[in-house]
């Protein structure tokens, strides 16, 4: 989908993700996963807490380039698209 495109009350879009806080140091990545449907009614999605932001200026900022690096790999594993709405 495009950004500027959204769904219409017949679709569904299942998705998978995983998100990966990069250490600098290469020894303390942190990863999570997600599974969602998405539709007009869940349109968007998070986390509670990933992370507290005192533990992500100290434990993954990258202090020589002032950096986060992060690596997000989605994958669209469903799609679907009901009878149109009358």
């Amino acid at each position: 989908m495009a950004a500027s495109d959204t769904l219409k009350e017949d679709e569904k879009i299942f998705v998978q993700a995983n998100l990966r806080v990069l250490d600098p140091l290469g020894s303390n990545h942190i990863q999570l996963q997600m599974n969602v449907w998405f539709e007009v009614q869940n349109a968007s999605w998070g986390w509670n807490k990933f992370m507290s932001l005192a533990e992500l200026r100290k434990t993954y900022l990258d202090n020589k380039e002032h950096a986060v690096n992060v690596e997000i790999e989605f994958k669209v594993v469903s799609a679907t698209n009901y009878s149109p709405i009358m």
